[in-house]
């Protein structure tokens, strides 16, 4: 069976409400998280915010609210005669700039994301930046862009400072808030499941603990409580595969397989250690289909695990894929979506934007390219609850 050239899909807008992530399964049940890690179920409604509902779906319709932090990123570099200075080089990054010092992002010209934001906060010093920071909020590095450190080592010539500033968005939509515990990620499993049979669902907190959902069926979406998976790492991406395998990336950007899970232990025994795909190289997002499990880079690198079998279930290596991916989804026919950034295009390049990988066969499970559903500026995407073949 044959499907829809991605640009020629018919894409439906839900109505209001906010959300940084979705995630979806065969059984319909769709969940979202927000800027400020909170988790909604969705109701099954249309309309809330600026968007007008169909008659008798106002019940479904409920509250919302959202926040974020904007974050710009003041650099440095050392002078031997003044210290370290707000004029750099010629070739030097933005003194002001966005994370990759590309785009020049001061405080006067950093705006709300949209008319429907509030400013809730001024601008403030990120002292909780990544990779630690000294009693100033300073990072440093050898050099513009190298990874940063808490603290200043004798080759370090530059230096940077995170601040934040906190907006928020008061809205309605069809979502209703699930508990009071902050994910940063969740997941359903890609397996169909039987009428009202239990869902397999995994998360992790915003402390990067694991989670599982217990108590998730068709007819129970919200589910009932939460069980905490031991680890002794702190996670930042989780997904569920075919048959009930687990996948996570952990915080020091390596991938983890949860081995021992079965019908008397839907939790598992123990997490199995997989290295990243190369040294510096951390991973830091995770998708696994009904067979194949790709995952994306801290270098927005998409990569394929290789030789995954059902007596070796972590695979042998890891493959390059594709360059300048922001997000990956695969589903449960093992089709493979993304957000992909600098995607040419006849009219020129276009950044955040929702593809489908093709020419992916058995004996070529990385697929030969991509094709344009729909952009630009597309954040995420998840196809797990799509149950149709694709064509090769």
């Amino acid at each position: 069976m044959e499907t829809e050239a991605p640009v020629n899909m018919k894409w439906s807008l839900l109505g209001g409400g906010h959300l940084r992530l979705i995630e979806t399964c065969p059984a319909g049940i769709t969940w979202g998280v927000g800027y400020n890690c909170i988790a909604w179920t969705y109701s099954k409604g249309y309309g809330g915010g600026p968007y007008h509902g169909v008659p008798g779906s106002n019940a479904l319709i409920g509250p919302m609210s959202d926040m974020r932090c904007l974050y710009i990123y003041e650099n440095q570099r050392w002078n031997p005669l003044s210290g370290f200075t707000s004029k750099g080089l010629p070739t030097d990054r933005y003194m002001w700039s966005d994370q990759t010092g590309r785009i020049e992002c001061t405080k006067d010209n950093t705006h709300l994301p949209s008319g429907h934001w509030q400013w809730i906060s001024d601008w403030c010093i990120d002292y909780k930046t990544p990779g630690g920071v000294d009693s100033e909020g300073w990072q440093y590095a050898t050099d513009f862009p190298r990874s940063y450190h808490g603290y200043k080592r004798f080759t370090d010539y530059v230096r940077r400072r995170r601040w934040y500033r906190k907006c928020k968005l008061i809205s309605t939509g069809p979502w209703k808030q699930l508990g009071s515990t902050p994910l940063l990620d969740v997941s359903f499993q890609v397996d169909p499941s039987s009428d009202n049979e239990s869902i397999s669902v995994w998360a992790v907190a915003i402390n990067g603990d694991v989670l599982s959902r217990s108590g998730v069926t068709e007819n129970s979406p919200r589910g009932l409580s939460w069980i905490h998976i031991p680890s002794e790492k702190s996670f930042r991406s989780i997904s569920v595969g075919g048959g009930n395998t687990v996948w996570g990336i952990a915080e020091d950007g390596s991938a983890q397989l949860r081995h021992g899970i079965c019908s008397a232990i839907p939790t598992g025994q123990y997490w199995c250690h997989i290295e990243p795909p190369q040294v510096g190289c951390p991973l830091r997002q995770i998708s696994a289909g009904k067979t194949r499990v790709f995952a994306v880079d801290e270098n927005n690198r998409l990569w394929s695990r290789q030789e995954i079998v059902p007596i070796f279930k972590e695979g042998t290596h890891w493959k390059l894929v594709s360059e300048d991916v922001k997000q990956v989804s695969v589903g449960p026919m093992d089709q493979v979506w993304c957000i992909k950034n600098n995607f040419v295009t006849p009219s020129g390049v276009i950044s955040g934007v929702v593809c489908r990988r093709t020419g992916i066969t058995e004996d070529n499970q990385c697929g030969t390219g991509w094709e344009q559903g729909i952009g630009g500026c597309w954040t995420h995407i998840t196809v797990r609850g799509c149950l149709f073949p694709e064509k090769e």
